[in-house]
C-alpha cells in the first residue's frame, strides 16, 4: 500500500480499519498510557562521513500507482538543515517511504538560508511547509513492531501555541480520536511540546493506532516529528524516545 505523509490523524482511522497480521494479545489502553523515557542505550556519536549525493532516488507515484520496492538505508546517515538548526539521523537498515533532499543535506551550506528550502502549500488549508522524510523501522506496516517516523517544518502564520491548539482540535473532530497525553518534554536540554493521540479502531480494538508528536519552534517554523505505531505494541514507545534523544539534534 502507499504510505502518505499526513499529519491530520483523522485520516489514520481509515488505515487503522485494515486488519493487522498477528496482533498482540492485549490492547494498549489509552487510559493507562503514561509516556516516559525508560532505559535507553547510548548510541555512538562518531557517525561515518557521507557525500552529498541524493539520499535516495524518489519520484512521487502517479495517482493509483503503488510503491513496489522501498529503499533501505545501508548505514546511519546524518542530514542537516542549517537554516532551521536541526539534524536528523536515518538509522541503519530503516526504510524510506519519502525523502526530500532539498530540505535535508549532508553539506550544511546547502540549506543555510530560507530560500534554499523547498516549500509546499496545502491547497485546502493554505498551510506552507517543508517536508523532511517519512521512514520506518521495517517495511511491513502491519507488523506489530512497525514504527513510522515522519518530520516536516511548518511555516508559522502566528504563534506556535496557536498552531498546536488548532492542530489538536482538528485531530479531535473524530469521535474515534482521543488525546491521551499533552505536556512539555525536555530532550537534550531543549523543550518540545508533546501530544499523544489514540486512534480507536471501532471494528477491532487490537488494530487501534497511536500517534505521538514532538514539536519545537525554530526560526519562524514549527518542526514536528511524528511517530505512528500500533497501540497494541507499547514497546515502540521506547524506540520513539531513543530516536528523539539520539537521532534528532538541534543546534
Amino acid at each position: 500500500m502507499k504510505k502518505y505523509f499526513a499529519f491530520l490523524i483523522v485520516l489514520l482511522f481509515i488505515a487503522a480499519a485494515c486488519n493487522k497480521t498477528e496482533p498482540s494479545p492485549s490492547p494498549f489502553p489509552s487510559s493507562t498510557f503514561i509516556p516516559g523515557v525508560g532505559e535507553v542505550t547510548v548510541l555512538p556519536e562518531d557517525f561515518d562521513e557521507i557525500g552529498d549525493d541524493p539520499v535516495i532516488e524518489y519520484a512521487p507515484p502517479e495517482e493509483g500507482d503503488e510503491i513496489i520496492e522501498l529503499a533501505q538505508n545501508p548505514e546511519d546517515l546524518t542530514l542537516v538543515n542549517s537554516f532551521l538548526g536541526v539534524s536528523f539521523t536515518i538509522p541503519e537498515q530503516w526504510f524510506f517511504w519519502f525523502m526530500d533532499d532539498k530540505n535535508l543535506r549532508a553539506d550544511p551550506s546547502l540549506t543555510s538560508s530560507e530560500s534554499s528550502l523547498k516549500i509546499m502549500t496545502d491547497e485546502a488549508t493554505g498551510e506552507r511547509y517543508a517536508d523532511f522524510f517519512d521512514i520506518g523501522n521495517n517495511e511491513d506496516e502491519y507488523s506489530d513492531n512497525h514504527l513510522g517516523v515522519a518530520a516536516r517544518a511548518i511555516k508559522l502564520p502566528g504563534s506556535a501555541e496557536e498552531y498546536l491548539e488548532n492542530f489538536k482540535q482538528n485531530n479531535l473532530t473524530s469521535e474515534n480520536v482521543s488525546l491521551v497525553y499533552e505536556d512539555n518534554t525536555e530532550i537534550n536540554g531543549e523543550i518540545f511540546k508533546r501530544l499523544v493521540f489514540f486512534v480507536k479502531n471501532q471494528y477491532d480494538e487490537y488494530d487501534s493506532r497511536m500517534l505521538d508528536t514532538f514539536s519545537i519552534e525554530r526560526n519562524g517554523y514549527l518542526i514536528m516529528v511524528k511517530f505512528e505505531a500500533w497501540a497494541s505494541y507499547p514497546e515502540n514507545e521506547r524506540e520513539m524516545m531513543v530516536y528523539m534523544h539520539y537521532y534528532v539534534s538541534l543546534f
